[in-house]
């Protein structure tokens, strides 16, 4: 937000600060009333890495005053109660964020959709997209759709559906693993069902699951290594913060592609006649991607031009996958080393990112 106060000025950032704040209630409101198989819990717990500058209580206090963001910095010998760890020294409590079972609340909202009247067709793969003045034509490898607006609500799949988009984006892979379950040893050095992450560029980011097993998620890369060294990868992680689990087996290990924009937030804008992207959401598109549904609809339907405030993030040039993601990884070494070292620091800030 402190970026975004320097580029945007103090309304502009405090205007998107609201709309993303908006979007985490709305998907509050879905996930409440689809029930407990969705909605898993309350809180987000954010460490600053042992060595790193001394920030974090500054900016609990800006994010507060400027933003009225409701953060509660925790101190040391709090943190110390709640995560058994030696590599973390404070921390801050985002209480307003919350977790949720990511599957099942798309299975959920589809159902909704559907009751609705929305035509859902899961493996109908977009193969081209065509305009003329009249309508936009999609076609997939079983017929074609015209429509008078086209959404490409996509990331890193969608490939150069859009030659500009495409090459505005680049597909990024993060990788997450869960334990078998051993709730005992594992509560007992994780004392809580909030979310947690550390303050780098590049986090660990993990949770308790209500049956006893630890999600663990972090690292980014271009590449995507095979599955026995990403899960030596993760787990040595895990360990490096949390030795005492060195004898937690791994059940699972898998993969995702995230799409990333040059500028790293969101690409919300129109990009031609009736065609609309929302795209780039970079590992933050549970609550964004809402916003992005809310802006456009709002635009389609009733000339609301809200989204304007994400013009000055459009679709800059970064290669693609061809020369974004070699250009990407020597970024994140670069990163990853500095973390290293302490000399960079990202208070990583939760709702509304």
């Amino acid at each position: 937000m402190t970026t975004l106060s320097q580029r945007l000025g103090k309304h502009g950032a405090l205007a998107l600060w609201r709309l993303s704040t908006d979007a985490v209630e709305t998907v509050r409101r879905r996930a409440t009333d689809l029930g407990p198989k969705v909605f898993a819990g309350t809180g987000a717990l954010t460490c600053r890495i042992a060595g790193h500058p001394d920030t974090l209580r500054a900016y609990v206090a800006e994010m507060n005053e400027r933003f009225d963001a409701g953060l509660v910095a925790v101190p040391k010998e709090e943190l110390r109660e709640i995560v058994l760890t030696d590599k973390y020294v404070d921390g801050y409590l985002d209480p307003h964020s919350f977790l949720v079972h990511p599957l099942n609340l798309v299975r959920g909202m589809a159902e909704e959709a559907t009751r609705l009247g929305a035509r859902l067709h899961e493996g109908s793969p977009a193969r081209s997209l065509r305009s003329n003045k009249i309508d936009n034509i999609v076609t997939t490898h079983r017929g074609s759709v015209r429509a008078q607006h086209v959404v490409l609500a996509g990331g890193a799949h969608m490939g150069f559906l859009h030659r500009w988009l495409g090459l505005a984006t680049v597909p990024i892979s993060s990788f997450v693993m869960a334990t078998r379950p051993m709730p005992e040893h594992i509560w007992a050095v994780i004392r809580t069902r909030a979310g947690i992450s550390d303050n780098r560029l590049i986090p660990d980011y993990y949770r308790v699951l209500p049956d006893g097993r630890l999600l663990w998620g972090g690292r980014a890369s271009a590449f995507e290594p095979n599955i026995e060294r990403l899960e030596r990868l993760l787990r040595g992680d895990m360990t490096r913060v949390y030795p005492q689990l060195s004898n937690v087996p791994v059940d699972v290990v898998w993969s995702g592609l995230m799409s990333f924009a040059l500028h790293r937030m969101p690409i919300i804008a129109p990009v031609g006649h009736g065609i609309w992207v929302a795209s780039a959401f970079g590992g933050h598109g549970l609550a964004t991607t809402t916003l992005a549904g809310t802006l456009i609809a709002a635009a389609i339907v009733n000339g609301d031009d809200r989204y304007r405030y994400f013009a000055p993030f459009g679709l800059s040039f970064v290669g693609g996958p061809l020369l974004g993601r070699p250009a990407f990884q020597l970024i994140a070494w670069r990163q990853q080393l500095a973390d290293r070292v302490g000399r960079l620091h990202h208070p990583c800030p939760g709702r509304g990112n």
